[in-house]
C-alpha cells in the first residue's frame, strides 16, 4: 500500500552517502492513490470509513484521518501515510484531496509545479525556489526550499524537500511526488520558523476526455510542529489544503487569459 513509501527512510546524509532523492519507482503508487481516492469519492455518507469529510463541493472533495504511527521496519499495507519513528503525541492528520478542472491538463499541470509562479496564486507562500537540480542519486529529482506564513498566533513554516514529476508514457497522467530533504541539504534554519521536517505528498492528475478536463487527486501530510497546540495547526490545515485548491483555479484561469491574449 501507499503507507510503506511514507515511512521515513535512514537518511543518506547520515551515513556519508549522496543523497537520494525520490526513485522513478515510487511513482506506482501514484497510480493505487487514484484507485483508493475513487474508493472514497463512491462511499455514500452514511457509510463507515477512518476517512472523514472536511469539504464537500460539487468540483472539490477532501478528507482527512489521523496519522498513525508504525515501528520503521513495518510494512503493514492499510493505505496512506505511515510516519515510522514519531514522537509522542498527536501526529496531525493525513489529507486527501480530489478536484475536477476543466482545463488541459499540461495546463493544470504547468501551474501546479512552476517554482516561479507559486507566489501567484498562493497568498500563503513567502517564498518558494530551487535549490538544486543535481548531485543526488536519484536524477530528475529537484530540492526546494518553501517558506509559508500562517495567520497568528501561529508561526511561518519552512520546508525543504525533494520533488520529482512524471509523464507516464500514455500521455494521459501527470505525477508528482515530494518529501522532506535530508539535513544533509544545508539550509540554515531562520529564526522564528518552523522547520517541518516531516512532510509527504503524492499528486496523480489524469486526463477526462469525456468531460475535457482533468481529474485531481493528492494525498498531504505534514506533522503538526509548533508553537502551539496541534489542533490549532490542525485547524489552519483543514482550510489551507482548500485554499490551494482554489488558488490553482484563480491561477490556472490567469495562465488562459494570458495564453489568449498573446493568441
Amino acid at each position: 500500500g501507499l503507507g510503506r513509501l511514507f515511512q521515513r527512510k535512514k537518511a543518506p546524509a547520515e551515513q556519508g552517502e549522496q543523497a537520494l532523492g525520490i526513485s522513478s519507482d515510487e511513482f506506482g503508487d501514484c497510480w493505487a492513490l487514484m484507485r483508493e481516492i475513487r474508493g472514497l469519492m463512491l462511499r455514500g455518507k452514511d457509510q463507515q470509513s477512518e476517512w472523514e469529510v472536511v469539504c464537500d463541493k460539487p468540483k472539490t472533495k477532501i478528507w482527512r484521518r489521523e496519522a498513525a504511527s508504525v515501528d520503521a521496519n513495518d510494512r503493514g499495507s492499510s493505505g496512506g501515510v505511515l510516519v515510522g519513528g514519531a514522537g509522542k503525541g498527536s501526529l496531525g492528520y493525513v489529507y486527501r484531496a480530489a478536484a475536477f478542472f476543466d482545463d488541459p491538463l499540461d495546463l493544470v499541470f504547468g501551474a501546479i509545479t512552476n517554482v516561479g509562479n507559486r507566489m501567484e496564486w498562493d497568498k500563503t507562500c513567502r517564498e518558494m525556489r530551487r535549490i538544486r537540480s543535481s548531485g543526488l542519486q536519484c536524477p530528475d529529482t529537484d530540492v526546494i526550499y518553501w517558506r509559508v506564513s500562517f495567520p497568528y498566533p501561529l508561526a511561518d513554516r519552512d520546508y525543504v524537500y525533494y520533488r520529482r514529476l512524471h509523464n507516464d508514457e500514455g500521455g494521459g497522467h501527470r505525477f508528482m511526488i515530494s518529501r522532506g530533504a535530508e539535513r544533509g541539504m544545508h539550509v540554515g534554519l531562520v529564526p522564528g520558523v518552523v522547520r517541518v521536517d516531516r512532510f509527504e505528498t503524492r499528486l496523480a492528475l489524469e486526463e477526462d476526455r469525456e468531460n475535457r478536463g482533468v481529474q485531481y487527486f493528492i494525498e498531504y501530510y505534514e506533522e503538526p510542529k509548533g508553537n502551539i497546540p496541534a489542533w490549532a495547526v490542525n485547524f489552519a490545515m483543514d482550510k489551507a489544503v482548500d485554499a490551494m485548491v482554489e488558488g490553482m483555479r484563480r491561477q490556472i484561469q490567469t495562465l488562459k487569459q494570458q495564453i489568449n491574449r498573446q493568441g
